[in-house]
């Protein structure tokens, strides 16, 4: 009996290859790697497409070929879009601003661009807008609601 090895043990050899612990650890260390590997990919291809999704929420529409979307979708867009969960705070924000801001702004400013696409039309609501604005009902519209609507407008989005 070796009292060296401790009874019936073998002695080492000193090759480390041939230990059962190297060769445990062995393929869990290359499965890690490839684990490691595969998150890495995944969170880039995640990144990736959350960005190529984003893109379209930033980037303006292109003037010569995209048609505004109708009032109509923007409503549909505020009540079912994905840009919150179905019922919520995110929604109620969404709905608000849609009524508050985007509304009001989308109406005023299409039809700003209807009367400025043909000078006749201009030429027409500019008339219109002087006969009004000189008139005592006009005067009164202008004094109690214009006004102050464009003041709020001021106070809230300019610095």
């Amino acid at each position: 009996m070796n009292t060296t090895t401790g009874g019936n043990s073998q002695v080492s050899t000193g090759d480390l290859e041939q230990t059962p612990l190297e060769r445990e650890t062995a393929p869990e260390l290359s499965t890690r790697g490839e684990s490691l590997q595969r998150s890495l990919v995944t969170l880039r291809a995640r990144l990736l497409g959350a960005l190529a999704r984003s893109r379209g929420y930033w980037m303006p529409p292109r003037l010569l070929t995209d048609r505004p979307e109708s009032v109509a979708e923007l409503a549909a867009y505020a009540r079912r879009g994905g840009y919150a969960a179905p019922h919520g705070v995110g929604r109620r924000l969404g709905l608000a601003w849609f009524y508050v801001v985007a509304l009001p702004t989308t109406v005023v400013c299409r039809y700003v661009a209807w009367f400025a696409e043909r000078p006749g039309r201009w030429l027409a609501a500019a008339f219109i807008w002087q006969t009004v604005i000189r008139s005592e009902p006009g005067i009164w519209a202008v004094d109690h609601i214009v006004r102050p609507v464009l003041a709020a407008a001021a106070w809230a989005f300019l610095p």
